[in-house]
Order: structure tokens, then C-alpha cells, then sequence
């Protein structure tokens, strides 16, 4: 009873394929019309705003196969755009379920004595490649991969077990904001991802921002 309880977390959430309650999925259509550059921008104003990156911070440029949202045509905006919502859905849902845990140890006197570890492996993934696909498999197997017309097929599916489905690597890029590339691509000698670390009665530190790297 004196030692802490250890949870790890690693997020595979988004990980394809990115599933999701109807609820979930709902809950952002339309959320993501704006497209990737337009994320990348907010994402890299909340980070600035929460001290996670140093004011004046620029965004690196997308990779060069990767077009700007403008130059994206109008018929695959719709499809790249619920591709987005499918992962932000995935990610809402297991949230709102590590937040039971949470709520649970909360309730029974065992969260101050927890040490919780939340962190990801390297970033978003690009292997969805520049269309994504309602099967990721495929490229895995060396298939290749999906046209957009075949993944108009599975528009009304994406997210639902119906997919094992995956994002454009515009969408990776903005979850890699502010930074160059993707998980499996190494940068400047390494990748950066965030490590939280919740444990009050073993941490006298409350709510730092620390900058050092660790392995």
C-alpha cells in the first residue's frame, strides 16, 4: 500500500486504424474543412500560448509532396477532411476512457499515490502517404496504396470497424507541428514527442514546462 501504482500510457490511439464510437465521429464533422495548414497554425499558437514552445517559434515547411490545403482540389478536401475527424474522434474516445481510470483512482484515495506516465512513440505517422487509405494493410503487405476513388467507397465507413483506415500525411505533418517530417523519419539526430508525469505525492514539482531531452 506505501508504493505507488504505475500506469504507462502510450498512446496508439493513433495508430491506425483510427476507430471511433458514432458518437465520437459526430461529434467533429466539419471540424477539420480548414485543412492542414490552417491546423498546423492553431496548433502551433496553443503551443506558444502554453509555453510548450518558445515564443517567435516558426513553423518548419511541409514536406515538398505534400500540397498546401489551397492547392488541394475540391472533391478529395472532403475525404482528407473526415479522414482528420476519424483520428481526433479515436483520440476523444480514449481520452474520455483514461478519464474513468482516472476518476476511479480519484474516488477510491489512489491517484495522489500514482505515478502516470503519458507518452508517445515518434510522432505522427505518414505512411498513409497522399491520399490515405481505408486500409493500411494493403501498404503494409506492399500492396500499395489506395486511390482516392476506391477511398470514396468507404467515405460513410471511415472510423467504424468497416475500415482499417488511415490519414493523409498532410494530417501526420500537422500533428508533428511545429516540426519537420514524420515518425520513422529521423531529424536533427532524433525525434521529439511529449512525456507527461503525474504523481503529487512523489513530485514536489506542480504544472513545470521542462525543455532537457531524455532517453
Amino acid at each position: 500500500p506505501n508504493k505507488p501504482f504505475m500506469i504507462f500510457h502510450d498512446p496508439e490511439t493513433l495508430h491506425a486504424p483510427h476507430h471511433a464510437s458514432k458518437k465520437y465521429l459526430d461529434m467533429y464533422k466539419g471540424k477539420f474543412d480548414m485543412g492542414w495548414d490552417a491546423a498546423r497554425e492553431q496548433i502551433l499558437k496553443n503551443q506558444i500560448e502554453k509555453g510548450i514552445q518558445k515564443p517567435g517559434t516558426r513553423l518548419a515547411q511541409l514536406p515538398a509532396d505534400i500540397a498546401s490545403w489551397n492547392d488541394v482540389p475540391a472533391e478529395k478536401k472532403k475525404m482528407y477532411a473526415r479522414q482528420m475527424e476519424a483520428a481526433a474522434a479515436a483520440l476523444t474516445e480514449a481520452d474520455y476512457e483514461i478519464g474513468r481510470i482516472i476518476a476511479t483512482m480519484e474516488r477510491t484515495g489512489q491517484l495522489d499515490n500514482t505515478l502516470i506516465f503519458v507518452t508517445s512513440d515518434n510522432g505522427s505517422s505518414g505512411e498513409g502517404g497522399l491520399e490515405g487509405s481505408h486500409n493500411e494493410m494493403l501498404v503494409l503487405n506492399g500492396i500499395g496504396l489506395t486511390p482516392h476513388e476506391e477511398n470514396m467507397k468507404f467515405y460513410e465507413q471511415w472510423g467504424t470497424a468497416e475500415t482499417d483506415n488511415h490519414y493523409h500525411a498532410g494530417w501526420a505533418a500537422a500533428g508533428n507541428t511545429p516540426y519537420k517530417y514524420f515518425k520513422q523519419t529521423v531529424h536533427n539526430g532524433g525525434m521529439t514527442d511529449a512525456l507527461i508525469v503525474h504523481w503529487p505525492k512523489g513530485i514536489k514539482a506542480k504544472g513545470e514546462i521542462c525543455t532537457q531531452f531524455h532517453h
